[in-house]
């Protein structure tokens, strides 16, 4: 017998975070016997990092495309949609998603909406803080990704709609050979290249190396718009020797350089908890990563990795400086850290979200 309809709705399935959980969530659900469909509202562009990774059939991956909040015609293309497949529940990802699908709840009230807040509201408008707040009444439950987030969003939305579900490590991420011990140390970042995921400091703390030592290599991986400003930098501060833009990766290719690195940075402003930052534990890199958002509930200092302040260049120079030198250092924390991550698994995070399907 055929178990309830779900629909996962998000922005586009482009590189991300967000996007990565709902393939994830969709082929879970889709193995375990329900019927999963996939909603975008944008053309999503070719892209090596998510490519074939959907295991639901194709016909169920659907794109309504919408211009803007006012686009009545898409608006009223989802409604007919809802209507063609009837789902008991929808997973919304991202807050233009988010607002059509819970203003189509008041068209279809028998319709559970649950939205994912993966990042911190202090990114957030107070226009959008003011949406999210009236909408919450049309929403069943919220999840975030970590306890901080909870506690953050909990300041401004109703506390006992918000629940705390993990996201999970992909297996393969835990398979690495051996590290070879290169003369040039590999550190490696995995983000979208956004102000908010630091990357400026990332480079501004590889300046400050450049003085004294040469026996590193920045690798970044992900795509933005802020990459000609920094790939810039790179050039004004003669790093070109040290750093390399790897743009977007294959899952296959990203679980390689992972393997091959020595110390995984994240820079980042603020956080919700970074799927790429577990799988890098996974793959066993000690992380060095600023004290934001769910990052502390899993970083722990001199344990599993190296926490320091926000847009701190010096301090994670300092700390990048103390794993280059000491090997045995960066074995211990990667260790720890690989076995941290075995606490993190999709199913896990897949038997969470079935409890909450099941007992509606």
């Amino acid at each position: 017998m055929i178990k309830k309809t779900i629909l996962f709705a998000i922005n586009d399935l482009e590189f991300g975070g967000g996007q990565l959980t709902v393939i994830n969530e969709a082929n879970g659900l889709w193995a375990r016997g329900y019927r999963v469909f996939v909603l975008t509202f944008r053309p999503t562009k070719p892209s090596r990092s998510l490519e074939g990774l959907s295991k639901i059939p194709q016909e169920n991956l659907v794109l309504i495309q919408a211009k803007s909040f006012l686009d009545i015609f898409a608006f009223l293309k989802l409604l007919v949609f809802i209507k063609k497949i009837k789902p008991d529940f929808i997973f919304s990802n991202l807050f233009f998603s988010n607002t059509l699908t819970r203003l189509a709840k008041i068209f279809n009230p028998r319709i559970k909406i649950i939205i994912r807040e993966g990042n911190v509201p202090e990114e957030k408008s107070a226009v959008v803080k003011t949406v999210d707040f009236l909408l919450s009444f049309l929403t069943y439950k919220i999840i975030v990704n970590a306890e901080a987030i909870k506690k953050s969003f909990s300041k401004f939305l109703p506390a006992k709609k918000i629940i705390v579900i993990y996201n999970g490590v992909d297996e393969a991420f835990f398979n690495c050979a051996p590290r070879s011990s290169n003369s040039q140390k590999i550190i490696i970042s995995v983000a979208s290249l956004h102000p908010k995921k630091g990357q400026a400091h990332l480079l501004s703390a590889v300046k400050v190396l450049a003085q004294k030592r040469n026996d590193f290599k920045l690798f970044l991986v992900g795509v933005g718009f802020l990459r000609a400003r920094l790939e810039n930098f790179v050039k004004e501060n003669k790093l070109k020797n040290l750093v390399e833009f790897l743009g977007s990766l294959g899952r296959e290719d990203l679980r390689l350089w992972l393997c091959k690195s020595d110390i995984f940075a994240l820079p980042s402003l603020w956080e919700g908890l970074p799927n790429a930052m577990l799988e890098a534990m996974a793959a066993g890199l000690p992380v060095a990563a600023t004290s934001v958002g769910g990052v502390p509930e899993v970083v722990r200092p001199g344990e599993n990795g190296i926490l320091v302040p926000v847009a701190d260049p010096s301090a994670l120079a300092k700390e990048f400086a103390r794993l280059l030198d000491d090997a045995n250092l960066r074995k211990r924390l990667g260790e720890n850290a690989k076995i941290t991550a075995r606490n993190f698994s999709w199913i896990n995070h897949l038997d969470k979200l079935e409890a909450l399907i099941k007992t509606n």
